[in-house]
């Protein structure tokens, strides 16, 4: 493999990372991932 494929592997791991991240920071707080009020919002995902 090519240094240019692990760079390419890394960095679509770090975007299921990241979205994983925030999938379930948004469902442990209750509200919008982006928010910074997700942990006392009203609205439910």
């Amino acid at each position: 493999m090519n240094l240019w494929d692990f760079v390419v592997l890394a960095a679509v791991a770090a975007l299921v990372a990241l979205a994983a991240w925030l999938m379930r920071r948004s469902r442990t707080k209750g509200g919008c991932a982006c928010c910074p009020y997700a942990g006392s919002c009203e609205k439910k995902s």
